[in-house]
């Protein structure tokens, strides 16, 4: 007997847009949880620019958001997944960090045309409940990580405790440090405000 219904695609949902930089296989991975108006999380940043130069075949970065709950960088986050969703996340990340100081929702409408994206498509996006889904999800992460500040990185899944330099990074990536598990009292950690 053969098939004579109607055969509709089934629809996936889109794939979440990439933050991280670095290749897929690579055997180290930073997972990093930061927020855009984190002045630290800022200097962070160029010190793992550093690192993807120093390691560009060994080392991924993994960004997650963890706005401060003043909500004060929170735009900039979701604004950073619409780039993301044109492929620009790092490009924006860069500016963001860069901006701090601007980070409301039409900053990044600026961002966003200074950096060529196609605005009205990235405005669009701005309203995606699912950034706020990415975000919550990020929270939680980093809740069930023992991560209650930024900028906090975790190596390989283990939370690096003291100075994230470049060089104890680097260090650390080489096996010549070795990662923490976070000791710390979380009161005893700042996060910038």
């Amino acid at each position: 007997m053969a098939f004579t219904g109607t055969v509709i695609a089934a629809t996936q949902p889109a794939p979440m847009p990439s933050t991280a930089f670095g290749p897929d296989d690579a055997p180290v991975v930073l997972t990093v949880f930061s927020d855009f108006a984190c002045e630290p999380c800022a200097h962070l940043a160029v010190v793992l620019q550093g690192v993807l130069e120093a390691r560009p075949t060994t080392v991924r970065v993994v960004f997650r958001h963890l706005p401060a709950e003043d909500g004060r960088g929170g735009d900039a986050h979701l604004a950073s997944l619409a780039a993301a969703e044109q492929g620009r996340f790092l490009e924006f990340h860069n500016l963001a960090f860069a901006n701090q100081d601007r980070l409301a929702r039409q900053d990044t409408l600026s961002m966003a045309s200074q950096l060529g994206l196609d605005v009205e498509r990235f405005a669009q996006s701005l309203a995606d409940p699912a950034w706020g889904d990415v975000l919550a999800r990020d929270r939680t992460e980093a809740e069930a990580n023992g991560v209650s500040q930024t900028p906090s990185v975790l190596l390989n899944g283990v939370a690096i405790a003291g100075p994230l330099t470049l060089r104890t990074l680097l260090e650390r990536i080489d096996g010549r440090g070795q990662a923490q598990a976070l000791t710390s009292s979380p009161s005893k950690w700042r996060r910038s405000s």
